[in-house]
């Protein structure tokens, strides 16, 4: 048993004069100030501790080993990508690929082995057995071509002496170009289709909801080959009927000076045009077997930057095509017009969605207004709808209820585009619309009213030649608002807000606000009714008539809505 000295402690009223350290400061007197040794000071009390010893318990304590830094990185093989997704590729495309030996002493490659990897070659090392230096790098060039299965899903591994793999999964699609030129007699039509979900209120209140958030997108036009080209076309639709094409934006073509071989970039016109990066173009010659597809990195102001240099020389004239990924939606029918032409129709579905700005619109009321008036070159329809119940029970007439009284507008609206500008615009507008989705206000664009009198400034009536408004159509919706233009181009939006005869001859029309211009009535081009309208249907065709310097039609058939309440 072990023996500890100490001291033992007083009570603790007796600590300011029993602590070894402690004495009265009064009765120190002049000593106060002197030096004073410790071992003068009575020590307090003494005595003896007895304490046992024993042994500590001992613990088994269970845990995990955390990893450090330097285990993300080192003792292992890195491979970098760990995977590759080409996508659609229509022309040959190169990858490096890097294996890092990451430990601290060499490691031996005993293989390069590949599964499922027809048309894909890999090269840029010495073959197996190679030494990697202890972190030591390596870069291979991973080449995959277009000659091989439609499907790619290959795997190429990397095996070390140790055990280690490197494994590099590769997944894509081969697609061919689809270079047989439309016979612009017929045109390119250009059809997008949205989905919209509708629900409709006994009262004709709706609620619309966009299911896609960009449309399907077909192309249909008309080719006609001859000689080689009918051989080409004959054996495209044979062996790659159902595989993915890169089709040509037919509209979108431009001639090109020369460009030479290992051309980097190519000076281009490209506002307007469908070129986006990541994406292919097809420089193309005199016939369909004359074709380079090449990989567009980036799309400047005026050029494209390809991810590939050229692979030949092109004179000038060469045509410039953006190009899209599309199949086949039936397999088309070729007509035999001798015994080396054919023609036939195709329709293509472009496989990726395509994105397009919308269309910035003056608006009125909160919803945007159309202000290109409709081209009048062939007629436009126009009629109402109307909610009609009808009760027949084949003996006496049937009974007709209306629940609302009140005919929604059916019109119909025609474009004609000359350019690119005007082209893009009108695209812009049809994805305005989102299909069936959204509202905008379309003007009669016919001479509804007739002024009588001069209007003077901040005025905000109009006397108006007598059409029966105020009998038959007081303030109901979609004969409520007004669009008043002017011979020099001005015009104004107005809501009626009340209405009177004034005699057999007159009728007088309030306005919501006043005009800030006086005018004549030889002045006023027309006033026009306008409706708040959506599209009909949610398929929208583009007819492109010619290329994209020229003409394009469209027509849209709207019918009104009750977006308002």
């Amino acid at each position: 048993m072990a023996q500890l000295s100490g001291f033992f402690q007083g009570p603790s009223q007796n600590w300011a004069t029993d602590h070894l350290n402690m004495v009265p400061l009064d009765t120190l007197g002049d000593a106060l100030h002197e030096e004073r040794a410790v071992s003068v000071i009575s020590p307090g009390k003494s005595g003896t501790i007895n304490r046992t010893q024993f042994e500590a318990p001992r613990r088994n304590l269970s845990g995990t080993k955390t990893s450090g830094f330097a285990d993300d990185y080192y003792h292992q093989i890195h491979i970098s990508p760990t995977s590759l997704e080409v996508g659609n590729i229509s022309s040959a495309q190169t990858h490096q690929v890097t294996v890092w030996n990451a430990y601290l002493e060499p490691r031996t490659l005993t293989d390069l082995s590949s599964e499922n990897a027809e048309g894909i070659t890999i090269a840029g090392q010495p073959n197996p057995p190679l030494v990697f230096s202890a972190l030591q790098e390596r870069v291979w060039d991973l080449q995959i071509l277009t000659d091989g299965p439609a499907t790619i899903s290959a795997e190429i591994t990397w095996q070390f002496a140790n055990g280690d793999l490197a494994l590099l999964p590769i997944s894509g699609n081969r697609v061919i170009a689809w270079p047989f030129a439309p016979d612009w007699s017929q045109g390119v039509h250009e059809m997008l289709e949205w989905l919209t979900d509708i629900l409709t209120s006994r009262t004709a209140v709706e609620q619309r909801r966009a299911l896609r958030e960009f449309p399907r997108r077909f192309y249909s036009f008309q080719t006609l080959a001859e000689g080689i080209d009918r051989t080409l076309l004959d054996l495209a639709l044979f062996g790659w009927g159902s595989r993915v094409f890169a089709l040509p934006i037919w509209h979108d073509v431009q001639l090109l000076p020369a460009v030479a071989v290992g051309s980097e970039e190519i000076i281009c016109t490209t506002e307007y045009r469908d070129f986006a990066a990541g994406e292919t173009a097809l420089l193309l010659g005199e016939s369909a077997s004359q074709y380079e597809v090449i990989n567009v990195e980036a799309v400047q102001s005026d050029r494209l930057l390809l991810a590939d240099p050229i692979q030949g020389d092109w004179p000038q004239g060469t045509r410039l095509y953006p190009m899209r990924n599309a199949r086949l939606v039936t397999q088309p029918q070729m007509q035999k017009r001798s015994g080396s032409t054919v023609r036939t129709e195709v329709e293509f579905l472009l496989e990726e969605p395509t994105s397009w700005p919308t269309d910035s619109l003056p608006s009125y009321r909160g919803w945007p207004v159309l202000e290109v008036p409709a081209a009048e070159s062939n007629d436009l329809s126009s009629a109402y709808i109307r909610l009609l119940d009808s009760i027949d029970n084949g003996i006496s007439n049937p009974a007709i209820n209306e629940p609302i009284e009140l005919g929604f507008s059916l019109q119909s609206h025609r474009w004609l585009t000359f350019g690119a500008e005007e082209r893009a615009a009108l695209r812009s507008f049809i994805y305005t619309l989102c299909g069936r989705q959204k509202s905008v206000w379309l003007p009669t664009w016919m001479e509804d009213l007739q002024l009588l009198e001069p209007l003077a400034i901040n005025s905000s009536s109009l006397d108006i030649a007598q059409v029966n408004y105020v009998r038959l159509a007081a303030l109901s919706e979609g004969r409520r608002d007004l669009r008043i233009e002017l011979h020099d181009g001005t015009s104004w939006y107005r809501r009626i807000t009340d209405c009177a005869e004034v005699d057999s001859q007159t009728e007088r029309l309030a306005l919501d606000s006043p005009l800030d211009r006086a005018f004549d009535p030889a002045e006023v081009r027309r006033i026009s009714f306008m409706a708040l309208v959506r599209a009909d249907s949610d398929r929208m065709e583009l007819n492109h008539i010619t290329d994209i310097e020229g003409a394009a039609s469209a027509q849209i058939l709207f019918r009104g809505v009750r977006d308002e309440l």
